[in-house]
């Protein structure tokens, strides 16, 4: 799941700790030395810490969520689809059902912004600088990791590329810079107006059900976590 459906998936009436927790698994592969979640949460939990907690709650909710919904057969079913869409797109297109994957999980928090398009603002709303200094301190006792996560936090939250999935030139364009920075792709000659077009038809055909499919996916993960004895925090 993309940063938006993982926010919906989440729910409301949560400290912002959690928000920016739910959207740490996504943004350590940016990070030079890439954390270990399980070890990350081993750490948050055994701090006793009530900020740590929170943290840990959207980190834990996070991966639970991965884990239900890639194994959903209606993702799989969007993921079988968009490799055939892309395929004609992408020259030379290493693994391009990796793609596929980023581009439908894309599409979806592009529907979500059709339902609000003032969830962009709403959703980097969680990330206040407070809140992002405080989750790089609980994160990691290394200084180095800490400013790195620093780094990346800010330009996250500065960029605000969320708001280019208002368009499918900017799906397009994100999906692109998303492939060629993990090496799936070094033709440079994409031609992104095709490419939007091709988006824009997959994000047509692949509308229908994404609200059912999102409430599947939450009263899963809830049903995963409450299994796993993982409490909501209190907001």
């Amino acid at each position: 799941m993309n940063f938006l459906s993982h926010d919906r998936v989440l729910g409301e009436a949560l400290p912002p700790l959690t928000h920016v927790g739910a959207a740490l698994p996504d943004l350590w592969p940016l990070l030079a030395v890439r954390p270990l979640p399980l070890v990350v949460l081993r750490r948050l939990r055994a701090s006793g810490d009530r900020d740590a907690e929170t943290l840990a709650y959207g980190i834990a909710h996070h991966m639970h969520a991965d884990a239900t919904f890639h194994g959903h057969p209606v993702f799989q079913a969007r993921l079988a689809r968009a490799t055939r869409g892309l395929e004609p797109h992408l020259r030379e297109l290493r693994h391009p059902g990796l793609a596929a994957h980023v581009l439908v999980e894309m599409l979806l928090d592009r529907w979500l912004l059709d339902r609000d398009p003032q969830l962009v603002d709403a959703y980097y709303g969680h990330f206040s600088h407070a809140g992002r200094r405080r989750a790089c301190d609980l994160s990691s006792d290394e200084p180095g990791v800490r400013d790195d996560l620093a780094g990346v936090l800010d330009r996250f939250t500065a960029t605000r590329f969320l708001a280019d999935y208002t368009t499918f030139a900017g799906i397009a364009l994100r999906l692109v810079r998303t492939i060629r920075r993990v090496r799936l792709i070094e033709d440079d000659e994409v031609d992104l107006a095709a490419l939007g077009a091709e988006v824009g038809a997959l994000h047509e055909e692949l509308a229908a059900g994404s609200e059912a499919l999102l409430d599947e996916v939450a009263v899963r993960v809830d049903a995963s976590l409450r299994d796993a004895g993982i409490a909501p925090p209190e907001a």
